[in-house]
């Protein structure tokens, strides 16, 4: 883990856990004029289903995840990447833009100013990317039992992105208060509004970071053990008779 990001990490953790504000200055939650508008758009959109590449093109982009699952699960003398192939993969993906703005209140003769966010606004959306082998006719039974794999995953990603952006909603405020924390030379206001918006950014990545990744990692591991892959080839030579 990097520096910038041990960073972030130990800041989530002040203001989710021991938020405490530095009224050096005059400078308060008290002081600010209106209270923060929040605003938090988030759009999980079905799963988007391609099947735009043969299995050659799916089996060669993913080799090296192949030879990563045999090694993890300790099946190297079993399979190898030549022999065990990859039907089918899911991948999460997410969009997002964030608008701020801020005002700052003299702190005294113009001596100090105390910034403030006006507005924060957080436009986030995720959807799943599923893809098959063209070579699968769509709506066969071999394609759904593929299909119903990687609907798995997508719940997964889904259910954890939905827990966590609910948990987002209510530390938000948390994260504006942190920012908001200490007062600024007059020639700097411009300056820390732009850092300001930068941090709330930067902090709401980080949040899904460390998160919402983690926790559909792993549900998704288990979703691909080696008993699951199994019950599915299964149900798969069952198709093929």
């Amino acid at each position: 883990m990097g520096g910038s990001r041990l960073v972030y990490l130990l800041t989530i953790f002040f203001f989710l856990n021991i938020v405490t504000m530095d009224v050096a200055f005059g400078c308060s939650p008290e002081r600010r004029r209106h209270p923060i508008h929040i605003d938090m758009n988030i759009e999980i959109a079905e799963p988007y289903i391609l099947q735009d590449q043969s299995f050659e093109q799916i089996n060669a982009d993913s080799e090296k995840s192949r030879q990563e699952w045999l090694e993890k699960n300790g099946m190297q003398e079993v399979w190898s990447t030549q022999t065990f192939h990859t039907l089918g993969y899911a991948s999460g993906g997410m969009a997002s833009n964030f608008i701020t703005s801020a005002y700052a209140l003299s702190g005294g003769y113009g001596a100090y100013y105390c910034p403030y966010y006006r507005k924060i606004e957080v436009n986030i959306i995720y959807r799943t990317l599923i893809r098959i082998p063209k070579e699968i006719p769509k709506g066969s039974c071999v394609y759904n039992v593929i299909l119903e794999h990687e609907l798995r995953h997508d719940k997964a990603n889904r259910e954890s992105f939905e827990k966590y952006m609910s948990q987002l909603r209510q530390d938000l405020p948390k994260m504006a208060l942190f920012y908001e924390r200490s007062a600024v030379n007059p020639k700097d206001v411009k300056r820390r509004f732009k850092h300001m918006q930068v941090s709330i950014k930067e902090a709401v990545e980080l949040y899904i970071d460390e998160f919402v990744l983690p926790s559909a990692a792993e549900i998704n591991e288990q979703i691909d053990s080696p008993e699951s892959y199994e019950a599915d080839g299964k149900k798969i030579d069952a198709c093929r008779k």
